[in-house]
């Protein structure tokens, strides 16, 4: 129905991130649509986002990306960030 698409998509991350730049990132068609961050420090296990997707942007074959950004509470200059357990994931039922 033009005019009245809605993303709704359910996401979980771990703990230990830095909030002030870790971030869900999603893009359709390579614009980015919205940034939420990842603010909460202990993590959570059951998030939702829902945004309403503009309709001059989107057609018949559309491309959804939904990138974790995300960076470590406490890291040195010449430490390796990789050494972290760092996750995010999107559940099934997002829609």
């Amino acid at each position: 129905v033009e005019y009245r698409q809605r993303l709704n998509i359910h996401y979980a991350y771990g703990a230990l991130l830095k909030p002030e730049i870790s971030t869900l990132e999603v893009i359709l068609n390579g614009i980015s649509l919205h940034s939420v961050p990842l603010d909460k420090r202990e993590g959570s296990e059951s998030e939702w986002l829902s945004l309403d997707v503009p309709w001059d942007i989107y057609g018949p074959y559309n491309r959804l990306e939904l990138l974790f950004h995300m960076m470590p509470d406490t890291y040195r200059e010449c430490e390796r960030v990789s050494d972290r357990q760092l996750w995010g994931t999107i559940f099934p039922d997002s829609n």
